[in-house]
């Protein structure tokens, strides 16, 4: 398998993005898994991975989990008291970002956990939320083999953060061979783990940057899995012998995000004005080459929340009056930042595309890459030192209510946009205590939610772009939300 990038560690932080996901996702040591399809975008309930079951109270307070006995790498069972170290020990205290999410979905995080037996527990909740359930397939709900990792820490390090960077104690049922950070990975069914047998036995992932290189080697049967291709070039594999070319439906968009602490982008008329002159048909047929179809509102048109205001309309006149009416008649100058690694390659084409629209209203694009995938996440939800960006965040958890708290909850946690509407919150936390059975409040809440973000903007939506994946003599199983393949699913 040969991906554009791989991380500089296995652990769920530092984080790398899509580079992370890709390991996280394909080792896959999460509690739960979505049921997935190619063609339909949003998936469906949670099901158990590493659990046996996985159990919603009816009083809507807590979750009850059975664990599978499942062994390490070396060879612990799976039990409680590696879930109880994973997040209360481990994960929420080396990455916030997993213990807000499970803040956000309605858990205790402060007790977290009520232990029954060894493989059974329950999880506490606050409060009922419709992404409960959802969090527990999250990439950065990672279960780790706790005694393992814990007989190599020390006092500088109590955690094993170090140790876990280049060595896998977990119950993905995979093996460990090598991994070089940035460059490879290579795993080995573990025969002794408990689950289904896999199909494939061994996995070599090989982080090939450059596109051309990635295409060669899948051409000649030295990868049988590849992504991350231009869209040209996944065009041109299509009908070539041997190669399979799968295009699944997905909840994805490419955005282009603004930092609104500052002028001009801090007035909605020069944000709107920014979406009203990219031309999306355009960038859809020439940065994309038709693998996108252009975006009509902050949500997945999959969702069916319908197209709000007029932002998302191409008329670069009212942009130029909108610019004029800010107090920009000349235009202004603008940075944009980009990274191959995230969204993927064809920022390479859409910046400059983006550029060239842009310039017709008068804003002078500068453009700023940024090669690696940490140092891209870094500077988008760290440092927040961006103007404005080429973006796109992994579906991790698919419920709607979940992509509003990323895209437009009370930042910089989130977005990192600096952009907050109290109204947008207070419906944001309608929705989350809404079933996800009672569609129709949630439609009219989530229709609301768009209006708000399809007209104050903080991001815009450019396309919205599905799963790509080339193989060569090899099946791969479906895409998980978030884009990713699952090991386990290859050769079937």
């Amino acid at each position: 398998m040969v991906l554009p990038s791989l991380p500089d560690n296995l652990t769920i932080f530092p984080y790398g993005g899509n580079a992370s996901q890709a390991v996280l996702s394909g080792l896959g040591s999460q509690l739960g898994s979505y049921e997935v399809s190619c063609k339909n975008p949003v998936p469906g309930k949670v099901t158990g991975k590493l659990a046996e079951s996985i159990a919603l109270s009816k009083d809507l307070k807590s979750i009850e989990v059975k664990l599978r006995p499942l062994k390490s790498q070396t060879g612990h069972t799976l039990s409680t008291d590696d879930v109880m170290w994973s997040f209360s020990k481990y994960g929420f205290v080396i990455q916030p970002v997993l213990k807000a999410s499970f803040a956000q979905a309605g858990y205790d995080v402060d007790n977290l956990i009520t232990k029954i037996d060894d493989h059974t527990f329950k999880f506490n909740l606050k409060s009922f939320s419709s992404t409960a359930l959802d969090v527990l397939q999250n990439p950065l709900g990672y279960i780790y083999d706790s005694v393992e990792a814990q007989s190599h820490a020390t006092s500088d390090d109590p955690v094993a953060q170090k140790w876990l960077f280049t060595h896998l104690a977990d119950y993905s049922g995979w093996k460990l061979d090598n991994f070089s950070p940035r460059e490879s990975l290579a795993v080995t069914a573990d025969p002794n783990w408990g689950g289904p047998k896999r199909a494939v036995k061994k996995v070599a992932v090989q982080s090939v940057p450059d596109d051309t290189t990635r295409q060669q080697l899948l051409e000649t049967g030295e990868a049988q899995v590849a992504v991350g291709f231009q869209p040209s070039q996944y065009r041109a594999l299509v009908g070539k012998p041997g190669i399979n070319v799968t295009d699944c439906a997905s909840l994805n968009m490419d955005n282009l995000m603004f930092s609104t602490r500052d002028a001009p982008l801090n007035d909605v008329r020069v944000r709107t004005a920014v979406s009203m002159a990219i031309n999306r048909d355009e960038l859809a047929k020439g940065a994309y080459a038709g693998y996108a179809t252009p975006a009509v509102s902050s949500f997945n048109k999959a969702f069916n929340f319908g197209q709000t205001g007029d932002a998302y309309k191409f008329d670069p006149a009212k942009a130029k009056k909108l610019l004029a009416d800010a107090g920009y008649p000349n235009g202004f100058d603008l940075t944009l930042t980009y990274s191959p690694t995230r969204p993927g390659p064809v920022t390479s084409k859409s910046s400059v595309l983006v550029q060239s629209m842009l310039a017709a209203v008068g804003i002078r694009v500068k453009l700023e890459v940024i090669s690696g995938p940490t140092q891209f996440t870094d500077v988008m939800y760290t440092t927040h030192l961006y103007q404005s960006a080429l973006y796109g965040e992994p579906i991790a958890i698919a419920d709607p209510a979940w992509l509003t708290y990323v895209k437009f909850g009370k930042s910089p946690n989130n977005s990192g946009t600096f952009w907050s509407s109290p109204a947008l919150l207070d419906l944001l936390s309608q929705v989350s205590a809404t079933p996800a059975s009672d569609t129709k409040t949630r439609s009219d809440l989530f229709h609301q939610i768009a209006k708000i973000g399809d007209t104050e903007l903080p991001l815009i939506e450019l396309v919205e772009t599905p799963y790509v994946i080339a193989t060569n003599g090899i099946a791969t199983g479906n895409p998980l939300p978030n884009g990713q393949l699952a090991f386990s699913d290859f050769g079937k």
